[in-house]
């Protein structure tokens, strides 16, 4: 059994600390970058970077270190758009991107902010849905 022990860092801040931190990372020889989606994370509470919108600007600062999404909210993204902002990425920076996905669910069905309602969030988490999102993104 081979095991391989990767090493990545998160990103933080805004665009411009995301590319002096992208380029840093990847001259240091990090195999990723990383990022979570939050919303109103901390105290006091205060918004976080949109994780497609931090890691396209890694993107474009770095040539080979992996992008990875740790975690991305599924339930607040059409699944379509979702496919098309995901392969838009990933053919951008050329396949550096996994994309992790959570699917966070009774915080934000308590506070009513999500792209579905919770009687429909199940149509997003079917294997038809895992598929047509892999048909889509190909």
């Amino acid at each position: 059994m081979n095991t391989k022990i990767e090493f990545g860092m998160s990103l933080s801040g805004g665009p411009e600390d995301i590319i002096q931190e992208a380029k840093r990372v990847e001259d240091l020889g990090f195999e990723y970058l990383s990022g979570g989606e939050h919303f109103m994370r901390g105290s006091p509470p205060s918004s976080t970077n949109s994780i497609l919108t931090a890691l396209s600007v890694a993107a474009g600062a770095t040539e080979k270190i992996r992008l990875l999404s740790a975690i991305l909210l599924l339930p607040f993204y059409n699944p379509l758009l979702l496919a098309k902002f995901t392969t838009t990425l990933d053919i951008a920076s050329k396949g550096r991107l996994t994309l992790g996905i959570g699917k966070e669910l009774w915080t934000f069905v308590k506070i009513g902010v999500m792209a579905y309602s919770p009687y429909n969030l199940q149509d997003v988490y079917d294997a038809s849905a895992q598929e047509k999102f892999k048909v889509i993104s190909t």
